[in-house]
C-alpha cells in the first residue's frame, strides 16, 4: 500500500475520538475530514468547537503532511448559497479555517433529502453551494458523492466543482465509480462505519480501521495517489 489515508468523521463519532492517536501514527494517515453541517438546520457546535482545533493540531506537519477538510451535506430542497453559509458560519464560530486547510467539501448524495430528486434540483443546490463556498473562503471545492450523481447524470463540472471524491465498499474501484462523475477523482472512501459501529470494508491491504477505532477511510487517489496525494493537499494549501 503506497497511498496516503484521510478519516471522515461527524458528531455521531463523539469528542471521544481520539484524533490525536490518528495524528501520532504517522504515515499513512494524513488528514480528517469533519461534517460541519446539513442544510440550514443542523449543525454541531459543541462537537465543532472541540473537535475542529484538535484536528489541526499536528504541529509543522499541518498543512504540509497533515490537512484538515469541513464537509456539508447539501440538502437539494433549500438553498445552495444560503447553506454555503450556514457552514461557512459554523467553522468560523469554530475557530475558522487555517493554514492546512486544502478545500471545502460539498456531500451529494441521496439520503435524508426531503423532496423528490431531481437532475434540476441537485444541480441547483450543489452549485449554488459551491460557488458560494468559493467566494467565502477562496479555496477549491470539491465533490463527494457517486451512486446518485451517475444515476441523475450530473458530474463535478455541473456542480463547479474541481475534483470528485467517491464512496465504494468494495474490493477494488471499477472504472466507472472513478471516472463516473468527473475527473480528477481526488480520494476513493473504501471503508466506511456502519450504523451499529462496525467496519465495511473490502479493499486487502489497506487498514479496516484508524488508530482511533472503526470510522470512514479514504485513499487519496489522485495523480496516482502516494505521495502526489500530499503534494496536491499541500499546494492547496499554499
Amino acid at each position: 500500500m503506497s497511498d496516503k489515508l484521510l478519516v471522515d468523521i461527524y458528531e455521531g463519532d463523539g469528542v471521544e475520538f481520539a484524533v490525536e492517536k490518528v495524528i501520532a501514527a504517522g504515515d499513512p494517515w494524513i488528514g480528517i475530514m469533519v461534517k460541519v453541517s446539513q442544510g440550514t438546520y443542523y449543525a454541531a457546535p459543541k462537537f465543532l468547537d472541540d473537535m475542529w482545533p484538535r484536528c489541526a493540531n499536528a504541529g509543522d506537519r499541518y498543512g504540509k503532511t497533515w490537512f484538515r477538510i469541513p464537509y456539508v451535506y447539501v440538502d437539494f430542497g433549500l438553498d445552495g448559497a444560503a447553506q454555503a453559509e450556514f457552514a461557512f458560519e459554523q467553522v468560523e464560530d469554530a475557530g475558522g479555517l487555517g493554514k492546512g486547510d486544502p478545500f471545502f467539501v460539498i456531500d451529494v448524495e441521496r439520503g435524508a433529502q426531503r423532496v423528490q430528486l431531481t437532475r434540476d434540483r441537485i444541480v441547483a443546490a450543489g452549485r449554488a453551494c459551491s460557488e458560494r463556498l468559493r467566494a467565502l473562503t477562496g479555496r477549491k471545492v470539491i465533490c463527494y458523492g457517486g451512486e446518485l450523481l451517475r444515476e441523475q447524470h450530473v458530474t463535478i463540472n455541473d456542480l463547479d466543482c474541481d475534483a470528485a471524491w467517491v464512496a465504494d465498499y468494495e474490493t477494488d474501484l471499477p472504472a466507472n465509480v472513478r471516472t463516473g462523475i468527473g475527473l480528477p477523482c481526488f480520494a476513493w472512501q473504501y471503508g466506511g462505519k456502519n450504523g451499529d459501529g462496525s467496519e465495511a470494508a473490502k479493499l486487502a491491504g489497506y487498514p479496516h480501521t484508524t488508530p482511533a477505532g472503526n470510522a470512514d477511510v479514504s485513499a487519496v487517489i489522485i495523480n496516482g495517489g502516494g505521495e502526489a496525494g500530499v503534494t496536491y493537499l499541500a499546494n492547496c494549501c499554499a
